[in-house]
């Protein structure tokens, strides 16, 4: 005979057809004492493997939320206002900055620290917005 234990239904997680087949099961639930942001500043346009990394940072739900601060349309995103769609994960969080929303945060952030005002911080915007419609990739260095 066999000495097979099965393992309770609340241990198996949610259903996934896809990792069923691959014999991977999902972690229930969350974590009953920790949790970790990733922060992800997304810029340009959505990348065609961006349905692919939202199926993966699913997988993460367990222990894992996932911030991504956006300047507006994101394939799948919420709408603006909404800090989460129903086309992500639960701990997939879509965050529109709007247009230019990400250099006016980075550049009002910096002349608080600095102690600017005025014309100096929207100077300061107005060169993070050229920075990052022309050089996105760069904020991820």
């Amino acid at each position: 005979g066999s000495s097979k234990v099965e393992e309770p239904a609340h241990a198996r997680g949610p259903a996934d057809p896809a990792a069923t087949r691959m014999g991977v099961r999902a972690c229930p639930g969350h974590h009953p004492r920790y949790r970790i942001a990733i922060v992800v500043a997304w810029l340009g346009s959505t990348p065609p493997w961006f349905a692919h990394f939202a199926a993966s940072a699913g997988r993460s739900a367990y222990l894992v939320d996932w911030l991504l601060f956006h300047e507006g349309d994101l394939s799948a995103s919420a709408a603006p206002g909404r800090a989460h769609s129903p086309h992500l994960p639960a701990n997939v969080h879509s965050i529109d900055l709007g247009p230019d929303g990400l250099a006016a945060k980075v550049a009002f952030g910096m002349a608080k620290v600095l102690g600017w005002q005025g014309v100096s911080t929207r100077r300061l915007a107005a060169m993070f917005k050229t920075l990052f419609r022309d050089h996105p990739r760069l904020v991820a260095e």
